[in-house]
């Protein structure tokens, strides 16, 4: 039987379940209310990856890789930290706008707008160099008018928000996965309700997904974390984490631990 950890994080305390089998709390489990205390800071060194005057956003970090979007050039940057600003690099684009990269290992994935509401999302492999390889749609659908956005990535796994299944920007984002080595296979769905599923992080090795599920795109107070595992090459059902009736948010997962805003 698993154990899985679970982690609220939140003025200033963090909730630890330990919680067998299920990935929800069950009646009479075992709560640990924890307080952090403040320990000694770590020194710490701050190092510059673009303090230009165009306005950046959005760094996500893998290894001595950090990915970020350049909102002034509409564009995707990676670096190598260990190589400073040298080695700087845009993924290649032509009229597109790219923004919202993540990493991992030397994939990196980004939401392309393709005009309108059209939305997909594209890869790019680096190589040890800092070479990109021609970025590629990931789980390309013939025919059909793609609506998807804000990819996570981690491992083999790419988690995203996905409205082509109802043909509208307006529709709930549904949460699909496809494959970081062999993004031409189809996407797999791995929600299906009229909820909104949305937010969704990846962890490194690629076999937990976690996210947002909200009542609506723009609620405040009513949103639940869920998350969803993969054993053997196969997912499992989607499973619901948090259900307090108020808002959590921004989640994230190492695997067997879930962490979120409450």
């Amino acid at each position: 039987m698993k154990t899985r950890l679970f982690a609220v994080v939140g003025m200033l305390a963090m909730l630890l379940g330990l919680l067998p089998g299920a990935a929800y709390a069950e009646a009479g489990a075992t709560v640990q209310l924890i307080t952090p205390v403040m320990g000694t800071l770590p020194p710490v060194v701050q190092v510059a990856v673009n303090d230009g005057p165009d306005r950046t956003d959005d760094p996500r970090l893998s290894g001595d890789w950090v990915t970020y979007t350049n909102i002034s050039g509409y564009g995707v940057h990676f670096q190598n930290l260990d190589l400073g600003a040298a080695s700087d690099r845009l993924i290649p684009r032509s009229d597109s706008y790219d923004s919202l990269a993540d990493i991992s290992g030397n994939t990196i994935t980004f939401t392309r707008y393709l005009g309108g509401n059209n939305t997909t999302i594209y890869l790019s492999h680096i190589d040890p160099f800092g070479n990109p390889e021609s970025p590629v749609e990931v789980s390309p659908i013939a025919d059909t008018i793609p609506l998807r956005a804000h990819a996570a990535v981690g491992g083999d796994t790419i988690a995203y928000e996905d409205r082509t299944y109802f043909g509208s920007s307006a529709a709930p984002s549904e949460i699909s996965l496809s494959s970081a080595t062999n993004p031409e296979a189809p996407a797999y769905r791995l929600t299906n309700d009229t909820l909104a599923d949305q937010m969704a992080a990846v962890s490194p090795d690629g076999n937990a997904v976690v996210w947002m599920k909200c009542i609506s795109e723009n609620s405040s107070e009513t949103c639940d974390i869920w998350r969803a595992e993969r054993t053997d090459g196969v997912w499992g059902a989607p499973q619901q984490v948090t259900s307090a009736g108020t808002m959590e948010s921004m989640p994230d997962t190492n695997g067997p631990v879930t962490v979120y805003t409450t």
